[in-house]
């Protein structure tokens, strides 16, 4: 099975309609016996993609991985009905960062969750922006006014 780029496996805990989508999904490989599902993955390529792509490598393994290009046009679609800028799986990942900090989650948890080995890869995707630096600086004039933080 292919693996991560950093070689480390991804878990992550599902909640609410995500989890329902990929019990469903799983139920799906099950009940039409999609030939893919033996692959472990949850969203196996179809079989007749699977095959072609084995005819083009000139093997007969097939391989039940999608191209990286198959997200492209349901981000497409999310991202028109959420009437936001198109992003890219690399700034979903900046959202998902910055999402999970403001929701104060420690970082420790994030770096897992998101699937960073390092605080440095963390930081590839966290940003400081006006919001944050605005707070920072109305603490520290609270702080040295001594004054207790509004809030």
């Amino acid at each position: 099975m292919k693996s991560t780029k950093t070689g480390d496996p991804q878990t992550l805990p599902l909640v609410g309609p995500l989890a329902d989508t990929l019990d469903a999904q799983r139920s799906w490989l099950a009940e039409t016996k999609h030939e893919g599902r033996t692959s472990g993955l949850i969203f196996p390529a179809l079989p007749q993609d699977a095959r072609g792509g084995a005819t083009r490598r000139g093997r007969d393994e097939l391989s039940w991985f999608r191209s990286a290009s198959y997200l492209a046009r349901p981000l497409e679609f999310v991202c028109e009905e959420a009437e936001v800028p198109v992003l890219s799986p690399h700034a979903l990942r900046r959202a998902f960062e910055e999402l999970l900090r403001r929701a104060n989650v420690d970082q420790l948890v994030r770096r897992s969750t998101g699937g960073w080995r390092s605080p440095d890869a963390q930081d590839i995707y966290s940003d400081v922006d006006s919001e944050d630096r605005r707070e920072a600086l109305g603490s520290v004039l609270t702080l040295v006014e001594g004054r207790k933080k509004e809030g």
